[in-house]
């Protein structure tokens, strides 16, 4: 199956085509499932391919399904723990710093 190709048909979903893509995502199923897999695929790429036939024309492209501002909160100093709070219940501290077990070698 060539993904890159929009005239493709969703006839050219093959067990073959669900065999490529058992391996690449290291799955193993049974030639029962591989069968249901061609025609579940082909059901799912056909609706795909349906909604490039409608008209768009008049929307504009979106980002989100629905309009969202970010609320942003004014940028002002406040009161903070001090580092001896902030350290009080770490379980290992060096300096005035929490220490982690190493993670890169």
């Amino acid at each position: 199956m060539d993904s890159h190709n929009p005239a493709e048909t969703t006839q050219d979903v093959t067990v073959e085509t669900i065999c490529q893509l058992e391996r690449l995502a290291y799955l193993r199923l049974s030639d029962e499932d591989r069968g249901s897999f061609v025609n579940d695929l082909r059901k799912i790429l056909g609706y795909a391919r349906s909604l490039a036939s409608l008209d768009l024309k008049d929307f504009a492209p979106q980002t989100h399904a629905i309009d969202q501002d970010n609320v942003m909160r004014g940028d002002v100093i406040e009161p903070s723990s001090s580092v001896e709070e902030a350290l009080a219940n770490a379980p290992v501290v060096a300096g005035s710093f929490l220490q982690v077990p190493r993670v890169l070698e």
